[in-house]
């Protein structure tokens, strides 16, 4: 990716600034009062900053002192996908600089239109699912359609579904490198909120793991 890493950390600071101002703290985010058009994502172990008036980059940080090791986890994985040529399909980030004691990584912003991504990958596995299982598209058994949500959502936290989806609009040599970069790098936890869409492509936007 073309990235300006130049203006990645400009964007930081303007960000951190803003956080400074109104009082924030990295160790109870939600307690202060962000400015208008800023605003908090979170996850189980990070913390995401983004602001709507410099919508093209976010800030990361760990919601505790040992959360760091996903964020630099991250930032090694990308170079590491750069090297392989898979980059595209992963979303920028890159180590900035430290605040209040937390290191801070930049992301390059994504659309990430959880609802959209979930339907569109859960539709196109059930379509598979009936190909496979001589199912009809407009099957209403529930105990069919048990069975497949169950598999799905077993499956989507073993990047499964959403991944599925993704190999489908790509070369199947792209697929199959992704998919070996994936394995190769216990790239687990990818459910449908940690993808978004970059220019209308499905884009990891949370590929640490979890658990390791």
């Amino acid at each position: 990716m073309n990235i300006n890493l130049e203006l990645a950390t400009e964007r930081t600071y303007a960000i951190l600034d803003k956080l400074t101002e109104c009082g924030f703290d990295v160790r109870e985010p939600y307690a202060a009062n962000l400015p208008d058009g800023m605003y908090i994502s979170d996850g189980a172990c990070r913390v995401v900053i983004i602001d709507e008036k410099h919508p093209d980059f976010v800030i990361k940080f760990g919601w505790r002192d040992s959360d760091e090791k996903y964020c630099k986890r991250e930032a090694k994985l990308y170079e590491d996908a750069e090297k392989k040529g898979l980059e595209r399909f992963f979303a920028w980030t890159h180590y900035i600089c430290e605040f209040q004691g937390r290191a801070i990584y930049a992301m390059e912003y994504l659309d990430c239109d959880e609802e959209d991504i979930s339907d569109k990958s859960s539709d196109y596995c059930w379509k598979l699912y009936c190909e496979n299982n001589s199912v009809d598209l407009d099957e209403d058994d529930w105990d069919i359609r048990d069975e497949f949500w169950d598999s799905y959502n077993d499956a989507s936290d073993q990047t499964y579904g959403v991944v599925r989806y993704l190999s489908s609009m790509i070369s199947a040599k792209d697929a199959f490198a992704l998919d070996q970069f994936i394995w190769d790098n216990d790239i687990n936890d990818l459910h449908d909120a940690n993808f978004g869409y970059r220019n209308k492509e499905i884009v990891i936007c949370d590929y640490a793991g979890y658990g390791w």
